[in-house]
């Protein structure tokens, strides 16, 4: 699935917040059309 970033992590706090056993460690982004990550995030 693709989503802005501003929606990803919304939705990653709506996880976390719904169950305290979710971690997440990182977020990729990805650009239209690609198959492979041009970037990274990492949670804390």
């Amino acid at each position: 699935m693709a989503y802005k970033i501003d929606y990803c992590i919304k939705k990653a706090l709506q996880f976390e917040e719904a169950d305290s056993n979710v971690i997440f460690t990182h977020i990729n982004k990805v650009k239209v059309g690609e198959l492979d990550r041009c970037r990274k995030f990492y949670w804390n």
